[in-house]
């Protein structure tokens, strides 16, 4: 292969998307020559030579060109949805803030009662999101219940996202479902209000759960324990990651059918099954390590 120059043969051939600029697309049967763009070496491109090339319409131009657009368009679409969940997290700290100095009172006397009475309050969190990432993805629903597996907090959220199509294959969660939700800046203040009582916050992958929610204003109390009830059950599966050097993590429903857990009517994916799982799983493991002692 030959290195493309302005001082030989080739140094009018152009790429296709060269020629494109120039109003012009190669005639049909043209197959160019693949060349090296330069003496590197490291890029090759097929060229056209003036005469396999000829001049085009604004409609052949336009379609050659959407492909481009339409990938210069999703990558704004994305830099937008971005910085309006920069703006809405940006938003909710601040409004957290001034909500933190209001609840700072009613924080310690909770603290103080809770040293007093002796007694854990104990609470199984576990949400949906469109995505993984809590910088760019954002929460569709959130749900908490007590250790009796009692609803204290169940709701869908509307994000500023328009679509999240992975997550919808995983979570069933649509655009349409969640129309009519609260925002996750609607709710957090109650949100906060629960786990300013906890003493035990339990979920299944709980940092992720508690990142997501930290990205918009989450304060936990001081002391506060994380129980994690995917890292337990890991070393009780058994399946070990030569990678990493320990015990793989296995998925809730894995967890969940290794213990028998009967569904019912719940399904998996939804954050308040999830939470009804997990205690259930949660306790197997308690009642497991009670009998092993």
């Amino acid at each position: 292969m030959q290195v493309k120059n302005q001082y030989d043969k080739y140094s009018e051939y152009k790429t296709v998307r060269q020629w494109a600029k120039a109003g012009f697309l190669p005639k049909e049967g043209a197959t160019g020559i693949e060349l090296w763009a330069n003496q590197n070496c490291q890029d090759s491109y097929t060229y056209y030579a003036p005469e396999e090339v000829t001049a085009a319409t604004k409609e052949d131009l336009a379609l050659f060109f959407k492909p481009e657009r339409d990938r210069k368009n999703e990558r704004a679409r994305k830099r937008r949805l971005i910085n309006a969940v920069d703006r809405e997290k940006q938003r909710q700290r601040t409004k957290q803030d001034e909500i933190a100095k209001i609840l700072e009172p009613y924080i310690k006397t909770i603290n103080e009662q809770h040293k007093s009475v002796g007694k854990k309050k104990i609470y199984v969190l576990d949400t949906e999101t469109t995505g993984l990432n809590p910088d760019t993805d954002e929460l569709l629903q959130i749900s908490i219940i007590d250790f009796n597996g009692k609803t204290i907090f169940n709701s869908y959220i509307k994000p500023i996202a328009s679509e999240w199509k992975k997550a919808e294959q995983i979570n069933g969660i649509t655009p349409e479902m969640v129309k009519n939700s609260p925002s996750v800046a609607d709710v957090m203040t109650d949100i906060n209000l629960i786990f300013s009582q906890a003493d035990i916050i339990i979920g299944y992958n709980t940092s992720f759960d508690l990142s997501f929610l930290r990205a918009f204003g989450l304060v936990l109390i001081d002391n506060i324990t994380i129980i994690d009830v995917m890292e337990l059950f890991a070393p009780i599966y058994g399946e070990w990651n030569e990678s990493y050097g320990q015990y793989k993590w296995q998925k809730l429903t894995k967890c969940a059918a290794y213990y028998e857990y009967d569904w019912g009517n719940d399904k998996a994916h939804n954050s308040l099954s999830d939470c009804r799982a997990t205690l259930f799983c949660y306790n197997q493991i308690v009642k497991e390590k009670d009998c092993g002692e």
